[in-house]
């Protein structure tokens, strides 16, 4: 995909990577990984979006949102701006 025109009010998120491992070092199968808090980065904004998300901003979204879609930089989250709980501040403070 070349260029996406998101129309209404959706968002375009690159969720962060998580490496599945725990702070004593037990690696999770991806069943087993815990999916109550999402972060992501805003990568594209639809035309009807408010000014309370941004592209660049780290945002916080509920677990079963959005539909997946394959791009040339990767698995990207296709969602609605409503889904979005909360727009994190400072991610490194968390």
């Amino acid at each position: 995909m070349k260029k996406i025109k998101l129309l209404g009010k959706r968002l375009l998120v690159r969720r962060f990577k998580d490496d599945g491992v725990t702070d004593g070092g037990i690696v999770l199968p991806d069943r087993r990984r815990p999916k109550d808090h999402t972060f992501g980065v805003v990568e594209v904004v639809g035309c009807d979006c408010d000014d309370q998300i941004k592209v660049g901003d780290t945002i916080l979204t509920k677990e079963s949102t959005g539909s997946w879609i394959k791009t040339d930089s990767g698995d990207r989250l296709l969602m609605y701006s409503a889904d979005v709980l909360a727009v994190v501040e400072d991610y490194n403070q968390l």
